[in-house]
């Protein structure tokens, strides 16, 4: 990646000396995905799929060619996406949805990794069910599942939701095994993308999944925004969580009936502009090349867990083969919170705590969290540079 890319985003190009890091967090916006969204604001502003004028035909297009886009990028088809408000809100409709088909005794299957929003609603939908939900461990070594966790997943399986990369250790999931496994058992397999759909390809059928979830402000695109790919027979087994307008076929006081799928999933007024913006941010990832983004971030990785390894304790994969750029961290007897603030008073902006992971962080042993830094399609050589020199003024300064 050439300074090009970085003069294509604002908040870089306007504050130099300025060192992002916290890609894993929520990526920064480029220009065009702005623009696009301001296009609808000021020139064509209307609902969709509602009002029989040219601005609103109009914006219900453009919403509707989002969904061939995304479409394209996952390797499905348009009527398998709906939109949400983000990766939290897919998955809790997946929970409330997929309820029905859990019964008491039946057994949810999570990882030791996984973010909060993968553990809470499911943990709620055990507790109104009365399943048990079972996880897969980390070997605290590698950090990377137990290699067996097929004796996890047996008949009384109904559901398998699992991260592709983990938000705290970068480590990436084998999630075609693991697909495999779930079918073998009559379970249905659910990817939480969020971690991983900007920075690889997530081809479905590839991952052989029945459901994906993934956040559009993680992959350059706006807050507010999310994506649910589910295959078309698993989506029939899906019931609508959220009611109201434009999700409905007929409507009477005792019951009513629902749209086709996937209008089903999507009530009320959508985030129009906002996923007329992620339309353009997966279009500008996709100008810019998987083999492009993939080499660039793995040598970002390389060079940030070489910079910060003599300073501190990595946790995570070492390897970069089996990690993205997700770059976790302790430094002895220093708070990761004043680590961030060391490092962003010193316009190095990087992310500490929990991570939203406090059951892995609990099995780690790190209670009091990790400092993370991670790349994106913007992060250069000069970035990781700036995190060294702040990393050796830390050191200096702590003793």
């Amino acid at each position: 990646m050439n300074q090009t890319i970085r003069e294509q985003f604002a908040m870089l190009r306007k504050r130099p000396g300025y060192t992002y890091l916290d890609s894993g967090a929520s990526s920064l916006t480029p220009d065009s995905v702005v623009k696009v969204m301001d296009e609808y604001y000021l020139e064509y502003r209307a609902n969709i799929h509602r009002g029989m004028y040219p601005d609103s035909e109009y914006a219900s297009t453009q919403y509707e060619n989002v969904r061939t886009i995304v479409a394209n990028f996952f390797g499905c088809t348009p009527h398998e996406i709906f939109f949400t408000f983000g990766a939290t809100h897919g998955l809790n409709m997946l929970a409330y949805g997929l309820e029905h088909i859990i019964e008491k005794d039946d057994v949810i299957v999570l990882s030791e990794l996984e973010h909060h929003a993968n553990i809470v609603p499911w943990q709620q939908v055990a507790r109104r069910t009365g399943a048990i939900l079972r996880v897969i461990p980390v070997d605290k070594e590698t950090y990377e599942l137990d290699g067996n966790f097929e004796k996890y997943i047996d008949e009384k399986v109904k559901i398998v939701s699992v991260a592709q990369v983990s938000n705290v250790l970068g480590t990436i999931q084998s999630i075609t095994r693991l697909s495999q496994c779930a079918h073998s058992v009559g379970a249905l397999m659910i990817v939480d993308a969020s971690q991983s759909v900007a920075h690889m390809p997530s081809n479905v059928r590839e991952l052989q999944c029945d459901f994906l979830v993934c956040s559009g402000h993680k992959m350059y695109g706006p807050t507010g925004t999310g994506i649910v790919y589910g295959s078309q027979e698993a989506l029939e087994k899906l019931r609508p969580s959220m009611f109201g307008g434009d999700m409905i076929e007929t409507v009477e006081f005792t019951e009513s009936t629902w749209a086709d799928i996937p209008y089903r999933f999507e009530a009320g007024t959508p985030n129009v502009g906002g996923i007329i913006g992620l339309g353009e941010a997966i279009t500008y990832i996709q100008s810019i090349g998987w083999n492009a983004i993939e080499q660039h971030e793995k040598e970002m990785t390389e060079k940030l867990l070489s910079v910060i390894s003599p300073y501190a304790r990595i946790i995570g994969p070492s390897h970069s083969a089996r990690r993205t750029g997700v770059v976790s961290f302790v430094i002895d007897q220093i708070h990761p919170h004043d680590i961030a603030g060391f490092l962003g008073e010193r316009k190095v902006a990087i992310r500490a705590g929990h991570h939203c992971a406090m059951p892995l962080m609990r099995s780690c042993d790190l209670m009091q969290g990790t400092a993370r830094a991670t790349v994106g399609i913007y992060t250069t050589e000069e970035d990781v540079m700036h995190l060294d020199s702040a990393l050796k003024e830390l050191q200096t300064t702590f003793g």
